[in-house]
């Protein structure tokens, strides 16, 4: 007799940052078949997918043509890994930056390092 194999347990995180109105999902799984399947749920279109087989952690910016209507930003990650975490924090900041028009260049590295240390303190708290 085989045992029936269990799907990895899927821990879901939802974050907001008031003042750039950025919604942020963390997935946290260790099963990359597993973010496939939450993808599929969103309905986020398979073209704009990545390879998840070879990646510790991935950051997908979710807009209304790619899935359900939704407007948000993905990080996905195997496990509560601090160093890939704050590498996809850093593909999410460099996204809101862009469309909220902040400059990023030597002269306001501070705006990246307090943001950057604001999504670690809020991820970490909700987990």
């Amino acid at each position: 007799m085989t045992a029936a194999k269990t799907k990895a347990p899927i821990k879901e995180l939802f974050v907001f940052d008031e003042v750039y109105r950025v919604a942020l999902n963390v997935v946290i799984c260790s099963d990359t078949t597993e973010w496939d399947r939450w993808l599929d749920d969103i309905k986020f279109d398979k073209s704009e997918r990545l390879d998840h087989t070879k990646v510790d952690g991935i950051y997908y910016r979710l807009l209304p043509e790619h899935c359900n209507g939704s407007n948000g930003n993905l990080i996905m990650i195997k496990t509560k890994n601090f160093p890939v975490l704050i590498h996809e924090i850093s593909h999410l900041i460099f996204q809101v930056f862009d469309e909220k028009g902040v400059p990023l260049r030597l002269e306001n590295d501070e705006a990246f390092a307090y943001y950057l240390e604001f999504w670690f303190n809020k991820i970490r708290k909700a987990w």
